[in-house]
This record gives C-alpha cells, sequence and structure tokens, in this order.
C-alpha cells in the first residue's frame, strides 16, 4: 500500500499563499465600500437635481435655501409658496436622503460659480473640507 500525501512544507506554503490573496483581497474590499458612497452619493445627488429641476419648471424657481431640499416632499409653509403643488411631491420616496454616512445633505442658493443651486456633502467626516473619503462632494462636480 503506498500512502501519499503532502507534506508539512507544502501545506505551509499553500497556507500562505491563501493568506497572502486574502490579504490583498481583504484590503481592496475594505476600500471599496468609501467609493461605493462616493457613487451613492453623486447618483442621490443627480436624483435631487432632477427633481429641483423639475420643481424649476413647475413653478418658476427654485426653492428658496430657507425651504430647503424639503420643498420636494412637501409644499412649503414659507414665502414664495408655490402653487398647485403635487400631492406626490417630487421625490418618490417622499422624503429627502440622507447621504451615504446619514447626514443631510447641503442645499445652498444661490450655488457657486453663478449656479442657480448647489447640494453639497460633506462625505465621511461631516465637516467641510477633508481629503479621500472626507471630500466634499458638490452637486457642480458630478
Amino acid at each position: 500500500m503506498n500512502k501519499q500525501g503532502f507534506s508539512l512544507l507544502e501545506v505551509l506554503v499553500a497556507v500562505m499563499i491563501i493568506a497572502i490573496i486574502g490579504s490583498l483581497v481583504g484590503v481592496a474590499v475594505l476600500k471599496e465600500p468609501n467609493r461605493q458612497k462616493v457613487k451613492i452619493a453623486g447618483v442621490q445627488m443627480n436624483t435631487l437635481g432632477m427633481a429641483l429641476n423639475h420643481y424649476y419648471l413647475r413653478h418658476g424657481g427654485y426653492p428658496t435655501q430657507e425651504q430647503g431640499l424639503n420643498a420636494l416632499v412637501e409644499a412649503p409653509s414659507a414665502e414664495p409658496i408655490p402653487r398647485d403643488y403635487p400631492s406626490e411631491g417630487y421625490l418618490t420616496k417622499r422624503r429627502v436622503p440622507m447621504d451615504p454616512w446619514g447626514k443631510r445633505y447641503v442645499y445652498m442658493v444661490p450655488g457657486r460659480d453663478d449656479s442657480p443651486y448647489e447640494i453639497i456633502c460633506y462625505g465621511a467626516d461631516g465637516k467641510p473640507g477633508g481629503d479621500a473619503e472626507s471630500a466634499d462632494i458638490s452637486s457642480l462636480d458630478i
């Protein structure tokens, strides 16, 4: 009877290769959620931008800064109060989404660079400025 198997050295080499591959994949996976959150923020800001443009077309102006993004889900009570506000609002979920880090989007009227509005997400730290996953994301940049 001939018994064949793996030597201890072969098993150790295989385990080391698996550990190296696992660590490389693990690092890549850990970086990916932050990149996905930046992409999600961009998609949400595009959606908010489309809703704001629909609001503008229907009412002749964007919501004021005081009215904020909430004007997309319920009729504003502050002037100028739009006539014929649609009962379903302008967002399908009937709520303004939070950014991917669970914070509110910042709405500015007017926006920078002579834009009529700007939507800003302050990134992971929730504060102006920063870099990497804490960098600001602006509707003007997407």
